[in-house]
């Protein structure tokens, strides 16, 4: 059963082929990976850590990849550019989930930016730094600086991507976010942090660089990190949560939504099933319709004909 809540009312460093998604290069399409911060990277973690990725044995895609990626110190994001003859000029920022300490790259990351490029839409996928696996040192002070340090990359990415939107040929007045998991609460953090209307190189506010348009949250872990929040930051939201999530309780999301009450537009879908970390409906069910329902819901806000 499923139960639908709406409520009306920088240098480039790095160009590369990501020869592992071979219909990228049959289409020519170039995926561009870069070091998020051109200048350095700042608050930078005092402890060395290897980064280290994991291709897990489950939900992988068609190409046979659901990576994991831990220990991450340098963020990058990597831009999928919506084919030229479709391009409607949206693009969405992604943050993959995996509890702060690791990233589905794949299954919350670049698979959904392929998804998104098949509607004219560009995706930027970014791999922002995690937690330490190493508990030696590790503490809760520690999880609490790099949450911190987490959210700021965020931020710049956000900042990068608007800055850099006639580059990347998008509208810097059609930029959305997506989190899923620990990403959707990520991205929940950036649209009601006070710094993120603040430009980061300025000091002046300035709307245009960094406020997003729209929040899609999927399965988001929001906890109760957001009942303080003022709700008047938020742009208008789409959000999946289902009731038999055992990491991200439902009620958490049906809460935060009820939040929203004067955000126009905003959007809950309810699942009766599909648990947690499906990603795009691999495992198929009713949940699994979740990406025809954010198309009517981005038609129904204008970013989509």
């Amino acid at each position: 059963m499923h139960t639908m809540i709406r409520k009306k009312n920088i240098t480039l460093i790095s160009v590369i082929i990501l020869t592992f998604y071979s219909p990228f290069i049959s289409s020519q399409l170039r995926v561009v990976e870069e070091k998020l911060w051109n200048s350095g990277i700042p608050d930078q973690f005092k402890h060395p850590v290897n980064e280290a990725t994991e291709n897990r044995n489950f939900d992988q895609n068609e190409y046979g990849f659901n990576r994991s990626i831990s220990n991450v110190s340098d963020p990058t994001i990597s831009v999928f550019p919506a084919p030229e003859h479709i391009n409607t000029g949206v693009a969405v920022l992604i943050f993959p989930g995996g509890g702060y300490r690791r990233i589905a790259i794949d299954k919350e990351g670049y698979d959904v930016a392929r998804w998104l490029n098949t509607l004219g839409i560009t995706g930027i996928v970014v791999k922002y730094r995690t937690i330490p696996n190493d508990i030696s040192i590790r503490g809760e002070d520690t999880d609490f600086q790099m949450r911190n340090i987490i959210l700021s990359d965020a931020l710049e990415a956000f900042r990068v991507s608007r800055r850099r939107a006639m580059e990347w040929k998008i509208d810097p007045n059609k930029l959305g976010v997506m989190g899923f998991s620990a990403g959707g609460h990520l991205t929940a953090l950036l649209c009601s942090s006070p710094e993120n209307k603040t430009d980061s190189t300025s000091g002046n506010k300035t709307v245009q660089d960094t406020e997003p348009n729209f929040m899609v949250l999927i399965y988001p872990a929001l906890g109760s990190d957001f009942k303080l929040a003022d709700f008047n930051r938020f742009p208008p939201a789409f959000m999946i949560t289902c009731n038999d999530d055992k990491t991200a309780p439902s009620q958490d999301s049906i809460d935060f939504f009820n939040s929203l009450i004067n955000r126009n537009k905003s959007e809950l879908h309810v699942y009766s099933k599909g648990g947690h970390g499906f990603g795009l409906g691999i495992r198929g069910g009713s949940v699994s319709g979740w990406k025809l329902n954010l198309i009517s819901w981005l038609r129904d806000i204008h970013f989509l004909e």
